[in-house]
């Protein structure tokens, strides 16, 4: 990984770490849980999301050989399974990434 990752989980590891903190991951505000419930329980409550699937730009050479989902990346760059026939091509000096 990335210097600027493994500061990141530093991070996230000291301060969940402390005795004040508590992280519960895949649950859906409004269906597990409501934002009303959370206010009661919590003096802040922080909403922290992003997509939950890639969405297509609708831009020329969007389907260009050599052109995908960041996800897709990702994904082969972790090792995961479904995605390891991404073939990117790494020989370039660099690289445009649009999104976040």
């Amino acid at each position: 990984d990335h210097p600027e990752v493994k500061n990141c989980i530093s991070t996230f590891e000291e301060i969940a770490g402390q005795p004040n903190v508590r992280f519960l991951g895949n649950v859906a505000v409004g269906y597990d849980v409501t934002i009303a419930e959370l206010l009661r329980r919590y003096h802040v409550v922080v909403l922290a999301y992003g997509a939950g699937s890639d969405n297509r730009l609708g831009i020329p050479g969007e389907d260009a050989h050599g052109c995908f989902p960041s996800s897709h990346f990702v994904g082969w760059f972790n090792g995961v399974p479904e995605h390891r026939h991404l073939d990117p091509d790494l020989s370039g000096a660099s690289v445009a990434v649009v999104g976040h």
